[in-house]
């Protein structure tokens, strides 16, 4: 079992590609968003996706026992229908994992690189004032990670290569 960490897919929301410009119209982009995770994620794997995960009718293609940490365009629905929809559960709030990793929508307001934890996060997309990774944080768009889930360990190894 392996645990993945992804975020801001919007799987069926035709205004993503007025802003991020993604490089396929909207039904083939999910498409090829599907296959992407499909291809990296088993059935047995954890996915924890950070927010605005899009139309709740494709969490049952995604391979993975799935959570959401529910972001903004995510609120439409109530954390209850999202568990109909595919996923072991959604939150509003953020998720603390092995005791210093937190999995939240929108970035830290404030931290420090001295400290013991790290945040991963999304919402912010291409965003330039934000870098994809530091030794703290790591901004998981899906613009920003090929399209598709990143596994924890590797986000984490890359953290610590980060001054």
């Amino acid at each position: 079992m392996n645990i993945y960490i992804v975020s801001d897919t919007h799987f069926g929301d035709n205004n993503i590609n007025l802003y991020e410009h993604r490089p396929l119209p909207v039904h083939e982009m999910d498409e090829r968003m599907v296959e992407l995770w499909n291809t990296a994620v088993t059935c047995n794997d954890i996915v924890y996706h950070l927010g605005d995960f899009g139309l709740p009718s494709y969490a049952g293609r995604l391979n993975g026992r799935k959570y959401l940490i529910m972001g903004n365009h995510d609120r439409e629905l109530s954390p209850e229908q999202w568990r109909e929809a595919g996923f072991e559960n959604a939150s509003e709030l953020p998720c603390i994992l092995d005791k210093y990793i937190i999995l939240q929508h929108e970035p830290p307001e404030y931290y420090r690189n001295d400290t013991p934890y790290c945040w991963l996060y999304g919402h912010v997309h291409s965003t330039d004032m934000y870098r994809t990774i530091t030794r703290r944080t790591a901004c998981m768009c899906a613009e920003r990670w090929d399209y598709r889930p990143q596994l924890l360990s590797d986000i984490i190894a890359k953290m610590n290569t980060e001054e």
